[in-house]
């Protein structure tokens, strides 16, 4: 049985909140980093998608960046309704060769 790690790890507030996965589009309003039993968790809150969260360090680098804060802050000072445009990609980690979830300010090229 594959369990969700919203399951076996105390979330806090951001229990009803769900994992990032690659191909989601996100309207960024605010970036959190909280501290769990399993370590630090990145909680994002979109204006198109609730909040969501992830585990994954190219993430939480992102939501400890003073720029990729900076810019989600000029979006909604722009309009507090909308936020920040962002992707969920796939990258692989130089270090270990495997899969890791990253966010990008472009939308993915189609493949064909």
């Amino acid at each position: 049985m594959i369990m969700h790690i919203s399951e076996i790890v105390d979330m806090g507030d951001n229990a009803g909140s769900t994992p990032l996965k690659v191909g989601d589009f996100l309207k960024i309003l605010k970036f959190s980093v909280k501290t769990t039993e399993k370590g630090e968790v990145t909680e994002i809150e979109t204006s198109n998608t609730g909040k969501r969260y992830s585990f994954g360090k190219a993430v939480l680098g992102k939501a400890k960046s003073e720029i990729w804060n900076q810019r989600v802050a000029e979006a909604v000072a722009k309009d507090a309704s909308d936020g920040l445009d962002v992707w969920v990609t796939e990258e692989i980690a130089k270090g270990s060769g495997r899969p890791m979830l990253q966010l990008s300010w472009f939308k993915p090229r189609e493949t064909v």
